[in-house]
């Protein structure tokens, strides 16, 4: 059992991160409420039924209701009055008697799934017929429809009516062995066949309720006054034979019997004035649900039960839905009499006691326990809920002075319940604030010690002693031969807040504390009742640094529920490991689990917030598979909630709670495999038009799935769509979530994510076949099957095949007119044009050759001003110049200058291609030769920032700053081959040099030669020494930007500095020949886009 701290330590934590005993305690059933704000609609619902698909359906002063998931809808009868009662045919049709009218809610012939009314009652000839009342039962059988009103029975065979009359009231319509009833008040049973044939002659034929099948050849009817009663039919008459004796028939004489439900085989309901009696074939009541236990009202007036096992009830009141067959009962903290979260729960002495942070409860008696006759003066809110009580200690006079100082004990927060059981010693031992209190079964208290208590242990290898954890340590206490208590006093060494203790099969003492790990007490001996020479090892590997660490025992072996899982010890290495047989929806990184124990039938059941971002509290349910490993089920779940406790009772009932209340769950009814259920498409707007009610139907009648004959296509200007639909799981009545996707508007079948929304818009498709996928998920992880609407769009007019046609049609008559216009005075104009093209022709040849002739003028100027290659070689033996201009002349260059021991390289990429590129390219070659002879240039940077100086002061004679962005980049190297160094600064353009099969970069400044944001900023000077062998490149971006390659992509720089590596142990003139072939290979057909100029140069 876990201490109240131990649990509110666990909320804190939580929320930081964001024939048995039990058959008789009563609780509340799974129950949701509809009320008039719900359905829009009056109080009173007269019946209730529902169909294949699991969709509800009511009569109400308003007309029917129809609930199909979690969305209502109304529907009117002709005359706008209520609708008494109501039948469904195997074809889904529903079949209402109205006042003063009746007929059928159909499919309307359009497809669109619209649910409409089709009156039957304006088919009645004889207008004294169609004058009646209220039709208060309508009934299908066997491909007839019956309409019972007070004093008429009118008979529906799908082409005609026929009408049946009697004088006296007809009160009844029940069905005996396929034989239809009714009763005639004054004069019997009658049989409805051609007309009324007397099957039972009674006076008093006063039948409270519908029959319902008890056996083969019985059904089940009530009498007021005579309680139950089993009917045959044999021989064309009724037999009214064995009375049935249940538990309450003294209380059904004092109350109204409605209705009468057949549940399963064995179980049945009785509909009264004071809720619902839910009884078995023997008699016995086995619940009561009312108002309080959920009912708008206790006067229930019809009932229906699903497919799904849910009880559908109608009342003066409204709606509700029960899940009479599920598997966990509630009992809410102020309809049962407690008040505060549920801290522990423990079964003593055959009652259940809870503690809360309130103080200690008992659970009442309840009466059904001990009577076979319930007496009918007995309150039924006691019948239908077990409650409980405070504590009260038994009054002893020698108790007196204990009995006056633990009231307040047991009136305030109690932390801890355990059972302490030895020989003819058997109290309930209750953790107070300041006492472990002892409670016997007759409620006699003891003071077992004094102490502020967390958590209490029995021994089991000295079942005498008692560990009890506490605010800083451990202490035992020992029970002694004389019946009284010893203390054993602290044990030395621990003072960790101790919240919970458990022993394992070698006698070890193990301890869990909050945020502080393990603690392991080996085997510990007691000597004269102090502890001897006690092995204490704190342990903390492999857990959460700051989580709350518990203890659980399977088969006695201990385990450690925490943060991300289940873990076990590993003697090996000292530490925890996330147990793998408990799978990955126990041991996951989103998970806490915070308890788990183990029931008589070796089932685990594990406390834990499952994902706990969604600050869900769960319940597993964990049985063993083939491989020996737990499969889990999440038996309970709740929204912003903690479970802190259970208790395992008998014969499959444990108990649980925490902050919601007290539960109660019985494993045998727990299902194996996940719940059916469905969405539901409830509707579909097309723009503002219902394109889709709700309702698909085949030749079987409704259907969950859409039929080809369902498939509607839309025009383009109705292409805005909004789904709404709706789902319920018969695990969760609450709020569901959502996820969706439409086939052929996302790009991939992927689903969304789980939404709250229950509707979904699409607006402006485009032409072409759409599929809307939605599914739902319950707080358990149950998926609904899947649901889906198929539609198409068609293209607008002028994207229409038809469209196009007419487009190519009107082209091809277009240009067959104009060419046979145009035919006649083209031949004219082209003798005239050609003779004048041949003349123009002649003048831009001249033109040409005068331009070409500029620009080979030009190129000789810049060849001129540029060092040739054999100077360069001159220079620099093993070298190359790879200068390949894009326009007979460049906007790349290379220079170079000798002063003294300093030899001025550089590489330029200047603004432009051909002509204007050529020009910058000749005046920067005319700055340089200045610059380099100046006797301040000491550097190559000295000499880049003079340049730009001079081309911007060039290129902006009026002064402004942003007139020009004209420029060039450059890598500028000054060579001193006396102290084998170079200076080298770079205006955007990088230097490489490759060392001994290595590649290394310089990098240039990011600022050009030329305006800037930055051109008041000095070029950065790099200094770098060379050795022999250095191979040294300068270029301009035209080699790296040139497009090519099988995508027509850029070559890029990686892919340059790779190809230098492959080919530096070829001399010089061999890597310029291997870069101009890698150049023309790589860009193929494609034009060059950019000058180039590559400059290398060995080392010698």
């Amino acid at each position: 059992m876990k201490s109240f701290k131990q649990l509110v330590f666990i909320l804190l934590f939580l929320f930081s991160f964001q024939g048995t005993w039990a058959q008789y305690e009563r609780g509340i059933l799974p129950i949701k409420t509809y009320g008039t704000k719900e359905y829009n609609g009056l109080q009173q619902i007269f019946d209730i039924r529902t169909d294949s698909r699991g969709v509800v359906y009511a009569g109400n002063g308003v007309g029917l209701l129809e609930l199909s998931g979690n969305a209502w809808k109304v529907y009117k009868v002709n005359n706008k009055s209520n609708v008494r009662s109501i039948a469904i045919d195997p074809m889904g049709r529903i079949f209402v008697g109205a006042h003063g009218e009746f007929g059928y809610f159909g499919i309307d012939s359009s497809k669109k799934g619209i649910l409409s009314y089709h009156i039957l009652s304006n088919q009645i000839s004889n207008s004294e017929d169609a004058d009646f009342s209220n039709v208060k039962y309508t009934s299908y059988h066997d491909n007839k429809v019956y309409f019972q009103t007070d004093h008429k029975i009118f008979i529906w065979d799908y082409d005609s009516i026929r009408v049946i009359h009697s004088k006296n009231k007809l009160t009844n319509f029940f069905f005996v062995s396929g034989q239809i009833f009714t009763t005639v008040v004054k004069e019997g049973y009658f049989s409805i066949g051609d007309s009324l044939t007397l099957a039972y002659e009674s006076v008093d034929n006063n039948i409270a309720a519908n029959l319902i099948p008890f056996d083969d050849n019985s059904s089940l009817f009530f009498r007021k006054g005579k309680g139950f009663h089993l009917v045959t039919y044999q021989n064309n008459s009724l037999r009214i034979a064995k009375k049935i004796p249940t538990q309450i028939d003294s209380i059904l004489t004092k109350v109204k019997v409605s209705s009468l439900l057949k549940l399963s085989s064995d179980l049945f309901a009785v509909g009264t004035n004071s809720g619902i009696f839910i009884l078995n074939r023997k008699g016995k009541l086995l619940r009561i649900i009312s108002k309080a236990s959920g009912l708008k009202s206790d006067y229930v007036t019809c009932m229906s039960i699903a497919s799904d096992k849910r009880l559908w009830v109608g009342s003066e009141e409204g709606i509700a839905v029960v899940s009479v067959f599920s598997a966990i009962e509630y009992f809410p903290q102020k309809s049962c009499n407690y008040d505060g979260r549920i801290i522990n729960i423990q079964r003593f002495g055959g009652k259940i006691y809870i503690i809360t942070n309130s103080g200690l409860y008992k659970m009442d008696e309840n009466i059904s326990k001990y009577s076979n006759q319930i007496n009918s003066d007995v309150e039924l809110d006691k019948l239908s809920l077990s409650k409980f009580h405070p504590f009260e200690i038994e009054k002893k006079k020698q108790l007196q002075s204990l009995r006056d100082s633990l009231v307040f004990e047991f009136s305030n927060p109690c932390w801890d319940l355990a059972e302490f059981h030895y020989g003819n010693k058997n109290i309930l031992l209750v953790s107070t604030q300041n006492y472990i209190v002892g409670v016997s079964e007759q409620g006699e208290v003891e003071k077992v010690a004094t102490c502020y208590p967390y958590d209490s242990y029995q021994s089991k290898v000295d079942p005498r002693r008692v560990y009890i954890g506490l605010d800083g340590g451990i202490q035992s206490v020992y029970y002694g031969k004389n019946g009284k208590w010893i203390n054993e006093g602290l044990i030395e060494g621990i003072n960790e807040i101790i919240v919970d203790i458990a022993e394992d099969t070698l006698g070890n003492l193990w301890l869990t504390s909050m945020q502080r790990g393990v603690v392991k007490v080996e085997q510990p001996v007691f000597e004269n009742h102090k502890i001897k020479d006690p092995k204490i090892i704190k342990l903390k590997k492999g857990l959460d640094a700051d989580g709350l660490v518990m203890i659980g025992a399977i088969d006695r072996k201990i385990y450690f529920p925490a943060s991300y899982g289940i873990y076990s010890y590993s003697n090996t290495d000292s530490s925890f490991i996330l147990n793998p047989t408990f799978g990955r929806q126990v041991n996951n990184k989103k998970n806490i689990v915070f308890d788990l124990s183990q029931d008589e039938y070796s089932n685990v059941w594990v406390i834990a917030n499952v994902d706990s971002t969604t600050q869900i509290g769960s319940i597993l349910y964990l049985k063993k598979n083939a491989e020996n490993n737990f499969q889990s089920q999440k038996i309970f779940a709740i929204r912003s909630e903690v479970v802190y406790d259970f208790h395992h009772d008998e014969k499959n009932i444990t108990w649980f709670g925490g902050t919601f209340g007290l539960c109660k769950t019985d494993a045998s009814k727990f299902e194996q495999s996940s719940p059916i259920y469905h969405t539901f498409l409830n509707m579909v707007l097309n723009n503002t038009d219902t394109a889709f009610g709700g309702y698909f139907v085949n030749e079987d009648g409704v259907s969950l799935s859409q039929p080809e004959s369902f498939i509607y296509t839309f025009d383009y200007s109705h292409n805005s769509f909004t789904f709404y639909f709706s789902a319920m799981s018969p695990n969760d009545l609450k709020k569901l979530k959502y996820s969706w996707y439409l086939e052929g508007y996302d790009k991939e079948k992927t689903w969304g994510s789980w939404s709250d929304k229950t509707y979904k818009e699409y607006t402006n498709l485009y032409e072409g076949n759409y599929i809307l996928h939605i599914r739902a998920i319950d707080i358990y992880g149950n998926v609904s099957k899947e649901s889906s609407y198929e539609f198409t769009i068609n293209p607008p007019w002028f994207r229409a095949v038809w469209a196009f046609i007419g487009y190519i049609l009107f082209f091809i008559a277009f240009v067959w007119g104009a060419i046979r216009v145009s035919t006649r005075s083209l031949k004219r104009i082209i003798k005239e044009a050609t003779a004048e093209i041949m003349e123009q022709k002649d003048q831009l040849e001249e033109k040409n050759r005068n331009i070409i002739d500029s620009i080979r003028y030009a190129q000789r100027i810049q060849e001129a001003v540029i060092p040739s290659e054999s100077q360069f070689h001159s220079i620099f033996e093993d070298s190359f110049v790879l200068w390949k201009p894009r326009d007979i002349v460049s906007g790349d260059f290379y220079w170079m200058m000798q002063r003294e021991d300093q030899l001025f390289v550089c590489a330029a990429d200047c603004t432009g291609h051909g002509v204007p590129g050529a020009f910058m390219s000749i005046m920067g070659i005319s700055f340089l030769n200045q610059i380099a002879g100046l006797p301040n240039v000491k550097n190559a940077a000295d000499a880049l920032n003079l340049l730009r100086n001079n081309v911007i002061t060039s290129l902006n004679k009026e002064g402004s700053h942003t007139a020009t962005k004209d420029g060039m980049d450059i890598a500028l190297c000054v060579f001193n081959m006396k102290k084998m160094q170079v200076d080298y600064a770079g205006a955007y353009n990088a230097l490489y040099i490759i060392r001994e099969g290595e590649l290394l970069e310089t990098k240039a400044d990011r600022m050009p030669i030329g305006v800037h944001d930055r051109d008041n900023l000095p070029f950065t000077n790099k200094t770098l020494d060379l050795m022999s062998g250095d191979q040294i490149y300068m270029f301009s971006d035209g080699y790296i930007d040139q497009f090519g390659g099988p995508k027509g992509k850029k070559f890029m720089s990686k892919r340059f500095k790779k190809f230098l590596l492959e080919i530096q142990h070829l001399p010089m003139q061999e890597q310029k020949d291997r870069l101009w072939e890698n150049n023309l290979a790589w860009r193929g057909e494609i034009e060059q886009v950019d000058d180039i100029i590559l400059l290398g140069i060995r080392i010698q």
